[in-house]
């Protein structure tokens, strides 16, 4: 049952254990699936990447770099939008609001597995695949020997160097995964496909209102390259001030959620 004590780290990861437990078969088979594709581009890849070239490694490297990349952030914002999966039906949320942990543990808890444990199960995808592959590509002799080799570590490191290239990119990848999760607590079913056509109609109103911006300056000539720069940090600063406020809201939402619920007009 819901308990009101202070937060408690030992009472958290009893509920992951517990959500790892109940919930294993869906988490192996999810992750199983990432490695089976992962698995089958890195086969693509290697097959193709320019046999008797000096630089097979590296091409191979930076495109399962780019790659992972693509396949980590899609794997982070399915995640994210069904971190409340458990309170989809009301008998979920009967069972998940009546464990022993307060919704502050279970919150903090549900956002760990849905991002590290995620990104934790990835990266070992990544060490099993680049050890399956060797394998497999071994049993054709000598015909791909120029890309055999364990590049797990380049691999990461490139993924690692994609995600985080520079700050513009770190925060729009962040600033989606944000909305992905406020969509979680908004939309408990289908709340990945909802969240994207949000995402949609959103996106493709701030993109006319932003052509119409930048045609108006180029027409007016009323800001310059200075108030260009300023402009960007500013929005730099506004878009973590609303990431900041998608995530309070996320967690005001799970707080005040109960067993019977509707979200907007979609019925929970």
């Amino acid at each position: 049952m819901e308990t009101s004590d202070n937060f408690s780290i030992s009472r958290m990861l009893r509920y992951i254990r517990f959500d790892f437990v109940s919930n294993k078969k869906s988490y192996i088979m999810r992750i199983s699936l990432i490695a089976i594709i992962l698995f089958l581009v890195m086969l693509l890849v290697s097959m193709t990447a320019g046999v008797g070239d000096v630089v097979t490694h590296a091409h191979y490297c930076g495109t399962i770099g780019i790659v992972a990349s693509w396949m980590l952030a899609i794997a982070l914002s399915i995640s994210l939008s069904y971190i409340f999966e458990p309170m989809k039906t009301i008998g979920g949320r009967i069972n998940h609001l009546m464990l022993p942990a307060s919704k502050a543990e279970k919150f903090t808890g549900r956002l760990l597995i849905s991002t590290l444990g995620l990104f934790a199960a990835f990266i070992v995808a990544i060490l099993v695949t680049e050890s399956v592959r060797n394998v497999v590509l071994l049993a054709f002799g000598d015909k791909y020997s120029d890309v055999i080799g364990f590049d797990f570590f380049g691999i990461v490191k490139e993924l690692w160097g994609i995600m985080f290239v520079d700050k513009w990119l770190t925060t729009h990848q962040m600033f989606g995964f944000s909305t992905f999760l406020l969509g979680g607590a908004l939309w408990y079913n289908y709340s990945f496909v909802k969240t994207l056509f949000a995402q949609t109609v959103i996106g493709m109103g701030l993109l006319i209102l932003g052509g119409f911006f930048s045609i108006l300056s180029l027409i007016t000539d009323w800001l310059d390259s200075a108030d260009w720069e300023v402009l960007y940090n500013v929005s730099f600063v506004v878009a973590w001030v609303i990431m900041l406020a998608m995530w309070v809201l996320t967690y005001q939402l799970y707080r005040r959620a109960s067993i019977v619920n509707k979200r907007f007009i979609f019925k929970q």
